[in-house]
């Protein structure tokens, strides 16, 4: 490992830092709105709610970010010699289906709300998801920066 990819690696959790605050604040107010969510007993505050939201959000983005790391890792133990020869779409592609399941089954942990929880479902997968699709497509080793859906348009260093 170079510090190429140790600075790499800091940039991923620079991005998750990022998308921590901004998104999962972001979320939490939208799902805050009356109407969105019916919480299981009239004992349950909205502020019980959201600090559910809040830790389970954490839980996730830590799944995404781990699932990142994995993908790194996979693509620094694979010797190449040309990117266009790398075909590890599908090994990528497990990294997202794995966040995607991560974000579901935190999901399945909520415990103070009833209706609604497709709406937070949604947040999850969106968080879990978008945090892993945004670091490999920035983050990527060299040779393997094409590799995730759509990087040749969004990645152009």
């Amino acid at each position: 490992m170079t510090n190429k990819d140790l600075g790499r690696l800091t940039v991923m959790c620079v991005i998750a830092a990022v998308w921590a605050v901004a998104v999962t604040e972001g979320a939490v107010n939208v799902l805050s709105q009356p109407g969105m969510i019916d919480p299981i007993t009239p004992e349950t505050t909205l502020q019980m709610w959201q600090a559910e939201v809040r830790e389970w959000s954490w839980y996730v983005l830590g799944g995404a970010l781990l699932m990142a790391f994995g993908w790194y890792f996979y693509a620094l133990s694979r010797h190449i010699r040309l990117w266009r020869s790398v075909n590890h779409r599908a090994a990528w592609a497990i990294g997202l289906v794995l966040a995607g399941v991560v974000a579901v089954g935190g999901g399945m942990q909520m415990t103070t709300v009833d209706g609604g929880i497709e709406y937070v479902y949604g947040v999850y997968v969106f968080h879990g998801c978008g945090l892993y699709y945004l670091t490999t497509v920035l983050c990527s080793p060299p040779r393997w920066k094409y590799t995730p859906v759509l990087a040749a348009y969004l990645r152009f260093f």
